[in-house]
């Protein structure tokens, strides 16, 4: 049986640590103070201490050389004991605590902590506590920098300077909170700098030559060199202001002073426009560096890749959609971009709804302590690996030998879904980080931009946004937030980790940019797609000679240098054709087909094609053809070149927001196994080679909540296809619903449809 080194006489290595700005403290955290508790706790154990190793570096950085030296000795297993003061002086970041520790447990090293004395590195579940203990370390740096950001501003706001060597010219006062004094002589120097490059004569170096030649030294009594010469000549600081530079990527900002200028701002900007003209403007007069909320967070609600954030040269700003400019095709919003003050609206709004009950503690311990939860959590995780595992075995058997790119996109999806999900360790740590989200709704709205950038990325991984109508599709928190965004009620659930803004009505007015259509107050005899849709708002008005949509077809058609002969739409029962007045278009003919009778017509023989809802009525109607990805390639092949298939189609997992998903979560779970979204329709196009253009289409439109439960209990649609229990376990949730809010309450939710005229090039 192994020795416990906790209670035998063992070897003990001591490491003491401070940062810079700790080392003069005589507090606890005092390198002597430290070593002295620890050679007192080794005491008591009855180790033997046999090494101490101090440093004075922080303990954000990996490599510092007394822990290399330590952890040189744990391989070679000269001691038995780590012992630290307290876990922060080992290290501030999870990740290099966990290295550290990988390291000792490989080499049978314990540790231990006198601020932690039941702490012991051997013991599973100790281990566990590390993993929160280092991760609340990390998260407070990160607010600590953020703190010291905000302290600084604030200097500079009051006029006071933040560095702690004054500009050339200048004495520091002694005080923090005094501005500093000019130094005569210097002040000369600057003057005459100045004054001799606002004549737009001398360049920097002949500035710096005229300066040395004048008798002017630098406070180490040398020549000044050219780039101190230039930093100088911009630096506002001379005429009685201060600048204030964040962290990388913020704005930069001026601010009045508090000390006496030495040069006029007459005689301070005339040396700025010399400057510019010569294209070395400095960076206090640059363009401010503009702020994005979303920056690094976006990304297309399509293909998934990261939108990007940049300004137009009018001003306005965006997120948009480049994956073409690298390479990619797949996208049907490529290049498309949606201004950024239409998507930020909505997150500020989400961001106002996040707010903690009174109870929050309670809330917090029982959602930590949900076995379900734990269990749904593992099970997920197994159920990955083990597609994983799937997914390679099929490689090595050579199902993927044609398509080897399709295998690494699998690996990538997986491996992105498992990261995705939060480990146990992260869930733990949800109270240090609940203490930020009870005192965000106050924070937020006091915060600048560039802060309240760094707050959300605290909070958020990744933020979908649908570009071509400017909507925040989904919102993904880091794992540890998870259980929190449960609790905000203009936020649903619909994948593990993965919300979707369900506005109610009276915040949809205000943030969302879409089509708003009447709310739904009378159930509908019959839609287009129940229970998704219950009216269709493309159809064409009364009276149209053609429908539009067709009408562009054919215009397609011709711009494509072919002169349109036949039009065909195919029809049923419940989708009667367009009107299709070809009078313009002669000698185009117009007639009806069905589907089957499209998809088996003769090469080249077809101008325009035009479906409706086919793909939806496949998944009900077994009469249909049944083989949805092989329509794209007959249809191609019926097509002449130029010819164009027009389409209109409802794809259920274009439409999250939509209420049903709300009270049915399983029915999600059917549109994502049995319909296909708008990202693979678009490549099963392309790949027949048709060039698709898409337009989405999204209408909110709320609905009146016993409307909702008359649908429900109709059963209509997918709603038929699920077990009894998912049905009933929603029709509760709905007849609940009704009893709490009323028979008149209205409900938020949206639909969407996609339009799509893809057209066939030459092959």
């Amino acid at each position: 049986m192994a020795k416990d080194k906790s209670t035998i006489a063992a070897r003990a290595v001591l490491y003491a640590r401070v940062s810079t700005e700790e080392q003069g403290s005589d507090d606890h955290h005092s390198l002597e103070a430290q070593l002295n508790e620890m050679r007192d706790y080794a005491r008591q154990k009855g180790w033997t201490v046999v090494g101490e190793f101090v440093e004075t570096l922080s303990g954000t950085r990996r490599d510092r050389p007394q822990l290399d030296a330590l952890l040189e000795l744990a391989r070679s297993r000269n001691f038995d004991i780590l012992l630290v003061h307290e876990l922060s002086r080992l290290s501030r970041s999870v990740y290099h605590t966990l290295d550290i520790f990988d390291l000792l447990g490989k080499h049978n090293i314990g540790f231990a902590s006198v601020r932690d004395p039941d702490f012991d590195f051997a013991d599973p579940t100790k281990r566990f506590f590390l993993i929160i203990l280092a991760a609340i370390h990390e998260y407070y740096i990160g607010l600590l920098k953020m703190h010291i950001s905000k302290a600084k501003r604030q200097r500079a706001r009051a006029g006071l300077y933040n560095a702690s060597i004054v500009p050339y010219g200048y004495a520091a006062s002694g005080d923090p909170q005094q501005p500093p004094t000019i130094m005569p002589k210097e002040a000369e120097a600057v003057r005459f700098a100045y004054e001799k490059y606002a004549a737009g004569h001398h360049s920097h170096v002949e500035i710096m030559e005229l300066l040395t030649e004048s008798g002017y030294r630098n406070r180490q009594g040398k020549r000044f060199p050219k780039d101190t010469v230039a930093d100088m000549l911009g630096n506002p600081f001379y005429m009685g202001k201060v600048l204030y530079r964040g962290d990388h990527g913020k704005a930069e900002e001026i601010f009045d002073g508090l000390h006496e200028p030495i040069v006029p701002e007459a005689l301070w900007e005339s040396v700025q426009r010399v400057r510019a003209s010569r294209r070395s403007a400095s960076r206090a007069v640059q363009k401010p560096y503009r702020v994005y909320l979303l920056s690094n967070l976006a990304r297309c609600d399509v293909c998934g890749r990261k939108l990007r954030s940049q300004a137009s040269k009018s001003g306005p700003q965006y997120y948009r959609e480049m994956s073409y400019e690298r390479g990619y095709v797949d996208c049907p919003h490529h290049s498309l971009g949606v201004r950024t003050e239409v998507v930020d609206r909505q997150i500020h709004a989400l961001v106002n709804a996040i707010q903690l009950p009174d109870d929050w503690q309670q809330d917090l311990a029982g959602q930590l302590g949900d076995d379900e939860e734990t269990a749904h959590l593992q099970r997920q995780r197994q159920s990955l690996e083990a597609e994983r595992r799937r997914v390679k075995e099929m490689y090595l058997h050579g199902d993927f030998e044609d398509d080897a790119d399709l295998y690494h996109a699998e690996l990538t999806r997986i491996r992105r879904e498992l990261d995705s999900l939060p480990t146990l360790d992260q869930l733990e740590s949800l109270g240090a980080a609940s203490e930020l989200v009870r005192s965000l709704h106050d924070v937020w709205p006091e915060s600048d931009p560039a802060d309240q950038r760094d707050l959300l990325r605290l909070m958020v991984r990744e933020v979908q946004v649908d570009v071509a109508t400017g909507r925040v599709v989904s919102v993904q928190p880091q794992a540890v937030f998870i259980p929190l965004f449960r609790e905000v009620p203009l936020l649903s659930e619909r994948e593990f980790g993965v919300f979707v803004p369900t506005w109610t009505p009276a915040v949809a007015t205000d943030v969302l940019a879409v089509d708003h259509l009447p709310p739904l107050l009378q159930s509908p005899e019959a839609g287009s797609a129940l229970p998704f849709v219950s009216a269709d708002p493309l159809l064409p008005d009364p009276g149209v000679r053609i429908a539009p949509a067709l009408s562009r077809a054919l215009t397609l058609c011709r711009e494509a240098g072919g002169v349109p002969q036949t039009l065909v739409q195919v029809v049923s029962l419940e989708r009667p054709a367009w009107p299709a007045d070809l009078r313009k278009w002669v000698p185009a003919v117009a007639r009806t087909a069905t589907l089957d009778e499209v998809l088996t017509a003769s090469r080249d023989s077809l101008d325009v094609v035009s479906t409706r809802y086919v793909l939806w009525d496949h998944v009900f109607n077994a009469s249909q053809p049944s083989d949805p990805a092989g329509w794209p390639k007959a249809l191609a092949a019926a097509l002449t070149t130029g010819g164009v298939w027009y389409s209109i189609e409802v794809l259920p997992t274009e439409m999250a927001a939509h209420w049903a998903y709300t009270f049915f979560p399983e029915l999600w779970e059917w549109a994502r196994a049995r319909t296909r979204d708008l990202h693979a329709v678009f490549g099963e196009v392309q790949s027949v080679g048709l060039n698709p253009h898409v337009k989405r289409h999204v209408f909110y439109q709320p609905i009146r909540l016993s409307v909702a439960v008359e649908l429900a209990e109709r059963r209509v649609g997918p709603l038929a296809q699920l077990t009894d229990q998912a049905y009933e376990q929603g029709r509760r949730q709905l007849q609940t619903a009704l009893q709490d809010q009323g028979a008149d309450a209205i409900i938020g939710s949206e639909f969407t449809l996609i339009e799509m005229w893809a057209q066939k090039g030459k092959a």
